[in-house]
């Protein structure tokens, strides 16, 4: 057994050609376990029932339903209680960010943000700017369904915030280049990163709007994701293929792990999402691919006040490490 900083292999399997993107790791299949969200090149959007997996069941958005003009950039599914109508949110080149529900026969869309459309008032504080650009990326806070953040091909990142009449806006000056994935922290509720082609990966506290963390991958990254467990231990990729893993705790702006993948995969990697369950990251590719790694042990030792110590114990110990790094990085 290997015990070095490194990941394994472990399989790959093709994806299907026509899907333009799936929900990452916040894909959770609407707490029905046989229900997965999908966006596609040619704008629509579809819901699949896969307890039949030789003949899966199937809703798809139509131009009468609401179907995006231009390809789905990203998917992202609401946490809904029993008895609820299944939701989701996507994010289009159209400029639109949609929520959908999910009918016994169809699809029902309502429009939250149309950015082609939506004007500030000309008297807008310094944090709420215009919504310019195009939505390139979303995700939904752990906290609240109706707080969202965006990510623009124009490098800022924009809280919305969907339960006001008129949408409160927050905006992050973040990158110089488009906005690829941004993800709140599973642990610190109140911590997101983000990442882009510039070349970096910021980790954000809420509501400030300075980077704690900065991190120069020295590529276009394309993709990252927060460990389910830890909460300083983040995986990113370059487009150009290789894997990054960070454990900001340990070593605030060194990687403990880089692993490239363009000697063994001629593809631009696409993706990255960890297991909720494993010690495993799933890895996507633009042909189509999708690899899975394990995490050698150096990549995922626990902090040592956590041994033998109970749940609740476990996330005061996550929460104090993150916020160790926040108290440094504000000075």
């Amino acid at each position: 057994m290997c015990k070095g900083n490194c990941v394994h292999e472990t399989a790959e399997h093709a994806n299907c050609p026509y899907c333009f993107c799936v929900t990452k790791d916040e894909l959770r299949f609407l707490q029905r376990e046989s229900v997965v969200v999908a966006g596609h090149g040619d704008g629509m959007v579809t819901v699949y029932d896969m307890r039949n997996a030789s003949s899966p069941g199937r809703l798809c958005s139509s131009t009468t339903s609401g179907k995006h003009l231009l390809p789905v950039m990203q998917v992202c599914c609401l946490d809904t209680e029993p008895g609820q109508s299944l939701s989701f949110y996507s994010a289009s080149q159209d400029g639109r960010v949609s929520q959908w529900f999910v009918r016994s026969s169809s699809l029902e869309c309502s429009d939250i943000l149309d950015f082609q459309q939506t004007k500030r008032p000309r008297k807008a504080s310094s944090n709420e700017g215009s919504l310019e650009g195009t939505a390139t990326c979303i995700a939904i806070s752990p906290e609240r369904d109706d707080i969202l953040l965006l990510g623009v091909d124009t490098g800022s990142l924009f809280q919305v915030c969907t339960s006001k009449t008129k949408h409160s806006v927050t905006r992050y000056p973040a990158h110089l280049g488009p906005v690829t994935a941004v993800t709140w922290n599973n642990i610190h509720k109140k911590v997101f990163a983000s990442c882009a082609l510039d070349w970096n990966v910021k980790v954000w506290l809420q509501y400030h709007l300075s980077p704690i963390v900065t991190l120069d991958l020295g590529g276009p990254v394309v993709g990252l994701a927060w460990s389910p467990t830890s909460s300083t231990v983040i995986v990113a990729v370059t487009e150009e293929g290789r894997v990054y893993v960070y454990d900001l705790f340990l070593r605030k702006c060194q990687p403990l792990c880089i692993q490239n993948l363009v000697q063994r995969r001629r593809f631009s990697l696409a993706s990255v999402a960890f297991s909720p369950y494993q010690p495993v990251i799933l890895v996507g590719g633009t042909k189509g691919y999708l690899v899975a790694f394990k995490l050698s042990p150096n990549l995922r030792k626990p902090h040592k006040d956590a041994k033998g110590a109970d749940e609740n114990r476990k996330r005061e110990i996550e929460l104090c490490k993150m916020e160790r790094i926040i108290t440094i990085s504000k000075g």
